[in-house]
């Protein structure tokens, strides 16, 4: 890796774009966003958001939406949300509190996860929702006549972006929405709070001991510059470990993202050196296993496994629970990857041990199953071992489209 690498030019953030889109979509007045991310899950979401009413302008790097000031209403639409997953849970609510009637359909495997936990507190509230074929794919049909606001269940939930969706509704009445969070990603939730209280304020949502309380209101129009994107850039954090050099971000990625911590806890265990000007890998690293709990980032659970290999001690990963219900099964695509660059996985309850060496080279042609995130822990593999191939190099057009012309220009400097 060349020491003098230029700046990686992140994407902008794809869950702050998704968060801020939609929360211009429900505000009072004209939102302006700018540097919003440019994948696939973020034009689904602006396609959906304009058949349920949304005005939404393009003009170069910034962003334009009329907000409709409420809660989106559904008018017999079909709201194809692809491969979003938060596109699908976001909109699930919106239309629910907004009322009417929406045909929500995406990819095959978007359908297989798990969404039961927010179909059930919707229903629960008054919302119908039943599974239908739509040109003979599964499908879910919502009819509910508008929910103003309550006390949400979502005491099981499994998934931080169930919480999302409910904080996100511009709800008409004071709303509970009451979770343990026991199982999810509290990192992302926070994440969610930010946005809101960017459009709402910031006593839009409150803290209890039970979950959080909600206050009516839809916010008002602003004017955002979106951070990069921490998820992306672990990538690079990752890539570090695997083949050394420096790197430095042209636009940092948001410091309350969850996934930002990744380089602040790697550093405090001494596998990577930071100052003001670059991040490095520490010389030398460490001989121990690295050991980090994945809950606070769970999309860089590939690329740290992919650096693994080459760490001295290997890994120990935690907090994996998860990852079997992404855009792929991620234990099992990154058990297949760890094998591919020579090193060995095991599994031992949700702890998922990695250790090296790393092969030379390798004869592997991995398939990432369409998983974004699998595709680019694949492309830092690569660093490192030749022969590695990737059947589906495109599929990171879901959140980085860009990522292999600017992995390839860090590389090289």
């Amino acid at each position: 890796m060349n020491p003098a690498s230029p700046p990686v030019s992140l994407p902008g953030c794809k869950s702050l774009t998704q968060r801020g889109l939609l929360l211009a979509a429900t505000a009072d007045g004209e939102s302006v966003l700018r540097g919003c991310n440019e994948g696939e899950d973020a034009f689904s979401l602006r396609t959906c958001l304009g058949l349920l009413g949304v005005k939404i302008r393009q003009k170069g790097d910034s962003t334009r939406i009329v907000g409709r000031a409420g809660a989106l209403a559904g008018t017999g639409v079909v709201l194809d949300v692809q491969e979003g997953g938060s596109t699908l849970r976001f909109l699930l609510a919106q239309v629910a509190a907004g009322g009417g009637e929406a045909l929500f359909c995406g990819s095959p495997r978007l359908m297989e996860r798990p969404h039961g936990g927010l179909l059930d507190c919707l229903t629960r509230m008054g919302a119908t929702i039943e599974s239908v074929l739509d040109a003979g794919q599964p499908a879910l049909k919502m009819r509910s006549p508008g929910i103003p606001g309550g006390a949400f269940s979502l005491e099981d939930s499994a998934s931080s972006q169930y919480i999302s969706a409910l904080m996100l509704v511009p709800w008409k009445e004071r709303t509970l929405i009451h979770s343990s969070t026991g199982k999810s990603s509290r990192g992302y939730i926070d994440l969610t709070r930010e946005a809101v209280a960017r459009f709402r304020g910031p006593e839009s949502l409150s803290s209890l001991a039970n979950g959080w309380l909600a206050s009516p209101g839809c916010g008002e129009a602003q004017d955002w510059t979106i951070p990069g994107d921490a998820s992306a850039g672990t990538f690079f954090l990752a890539a570090l470990l695997v083949g050394g050099g420096r790197l430095s971000f042209a636009v940092p990625p948001a410091p309350f993202h969850p996934e930002s911590r990744l380089a602040r806890d790697l550093a405090g265990l001494g596998f990577l050196a930071v100052d003001d000007e670059a991040i490095a890998a520490a010389d030398p690293l460490p001989d121990s296993p690295l050991e980090l709990d994945l809950d606070s980032f769970p999309d860089a659970a590939p690329a740290l496994a992919v650096a693994c290999v080459f760490l001295p001690g290997g890994g120990r990963l935690t907090g994996t629970h998860r990852l079997k219900d992404k855009e792929s099964d991620r234990l099992k695509g990154m058990n297949l990857l760890v094998e591919s660059m020579g090193g060995s996985a095991s599994l031992d309850e949700e702890t998922f041990v990695i250790q090296g060496p790393p092969a030379a080279q390798s004869v592997a042609c991995l398939d990432p199953q369409g998983d974004h995130r699998m595709a680019m822990a694949a492309g830092i593999g690569q660093l490192g071992i030749s022969g590695l191939d990737i059947s589906d190099r495109d599929c990171v057009a879901k959140s980085f489209p860009g990522f292999w012309d600017t992995l390839s220009r860090w590389r090289d400097g």
